[in-house]
């Protein structure tokens, strides 16, 4: 028992580690930090961490990547509600249709998150890019 508690909080604050760094980013957070010709690779990795992926030009320049993905699912009941639609039918037909199966749908929403940033021979960020979508 007392194994397992101590598991359940090593994974807990695991998770809220990665969570800090992911909520870090965001555009306000890297207008703020993150400054062109100043800002080091190793100030970079103390804000954000390591980057999931690092691109490296012949000329000595390097580019890192950060992502991060979310989902959302919302689920709905098709049409017009299906509480009011099993009364109805109840009073209106005399038939008990509120036990009847109804369709459900589901949405699912996907935000994704990019910072891309290029450093120079001299690791200084020259620029970065950030974008966001959601689909």
């Amino acid at each position: 028992m007392k194994t397992l508690f101590i598991a359940s909080i090593l994974l807990l604050s695991s998770c809220a580690s990665q969570n800090k760094t992911s909520s870090k980013l965001n555009k306000a957070f890297i207008e703020q930090s993150i400054r062109t010709n100043h800002t080091s690779k190793t100030e970079v990795i103390e804000l954000l961490g390591h980057p999931e992926m690092v691109n490296s030009s012949s000329d000595g320049d390097e580019q890192w990547v950060y992502a991060k993905g979310s989902s959302e699912h919302d689920a709905g009941y098709g049409g017009i509600g299906t509480t009011m639609l099993g009364v109805m039918g109840t009073t209106v037909t005399g038939l008990d249709i509120s036990t009847a199966n109804y369709s459900s749908s589901t949405s699912t929403s996907t935000k994704t998150t990019t910072l891309t940033i290029y450093f120079n021979k001299k690791s200084k960020v020259t620029k970065y890019n950030f974008s966001s979508s959601r689909f």
